[in-house]
């Protein structure tokens, strides 16, 4: 943000060429044109969530071993690692990180905790 005021006013204000201002500031000429049109920095918001392209056709697979997971005892549970091996092992050529963020996404169905009020009657204290 500094740096795109700093480069407006140079052009703007103080009468540096664009040319210089790129070689000044090391930005390319299309950064520059940006720079120039816009008063602040434009925000960048995603249209889209992203594809799920690498996980989507294994997401069956691992919902199978989400459910199989919660029937086995705490010691006994696959691990997200334990089950991206198992993911491997059938062919999926994925990462690591992307099987762990879709068994977040898919095994967070854990109930929230809740909050009740607790009322009690009026009590007797003998000093």
């Amino acid at each position: 943000m500094e740096q795109w005021t700093d480069v407006r006013r140079a052009v703007l204000v103080d009468g540096v060429s664009k040319r210089q201002a790129c070689k000044r500031f090391g930005i390319h000429w299309d950064t520059l044109k940006r720079i120039l049109q816009h008063a602040a920095p434009p925000g960048y918001l995603r249209q889209q969530a992203a594809d799920k392209a690498v996980i989507a056709p294994w997401l069956g697979r691992l919902k199978e071993l989400i459910e199989a997971n919660r029937a086995l005892p705490v010691k006994q549970r696959y691990t997200v690692k334990r089950m991206w091996q198992m993911l491997q092992e059938d062919g999926f050529a994925g990462g690591y990180t992307t099987v762990k963020d879709a068994v977040r996404e898919l095994g967070n169905r854990r109930a929230k905790w809740a909050q009740l009020g607790t009322q009690f009657g009026p009590t007797k204290v003998t000093v």
